[in-house]
C-alpha cells in the first residue's frame, strides 16, 4: 500500500510541475501533462485494487477502499475540468487529490509492517 501511495503522490506532484510549465509557456508541457493524467488515473486504479486487497484478504480496514474510490473518481472529474479549461475547479481538485493521497500515505506509514507467511 505504501508503495502505490508514494507513486500516486509522485505522479500528482509531477502534474503540478507540468502545470507550472504550461503556465510558463514551456514547449511540450501540454503533452506531458496529458500523459501524466493517464499515469495519475492508472496509479489511482492500482491504489483502489491494493486497498481492496488490503481489506479483504488482508483483513485490514475497509475505509481505504472508499477513500481510494473517491480519489479515483475525483481524479477523473479533475481531468475533465482541465480538458474543458475550467481551471477554477481543476486546480483546487488537483490540490485536494494531492492532500488526500498524501494523508493516506501518512496513515500507511503509521501502520505496522506485516510479513507474508
Amino acid at each position: 500500500m505504501r508503495t502505490i501511495l508514494a507513486l500516486h503522490l509522485a505522479a500528482i506532484l509531477l502534474q503540478a510541475v507540468t502545470a507550472g510549465g504550461l503556465l510558463d509557456g514551456v514547449a511540450g508541457q501540454q503533452a506531458l501533462h496529458g500523459t501524466g493524467a493517464g499515469v495519475v488515473h492508472l496509479a489511482g486504479l492500482i491504489q483502489l485494487i491494493v486497498a481492496i486487497l488490503y481489506w479483504r484478504p488482508g483483513r485490514g480496514a475497509v475505509w481505504p477502499v472508499f477513500v481510494s474510490l473517491l480519489l479515483l473518481l475525483l481524479g477523473f472529474v479533475q481531468s475533465a475540468m482541465g480538458g474543458s479549461s475550467s481551471l477554477i475547479v481543476h486546480v483546487p481538485l488537483g490540490l485536494a487529490l494531492f492532500g488526500g493521497v498524501g494523508q493516506m500515505l501518512a496513515w500507511s506509514m503509521q501502520q505496522p509492517l506485516t510479513r507474508s507467511e
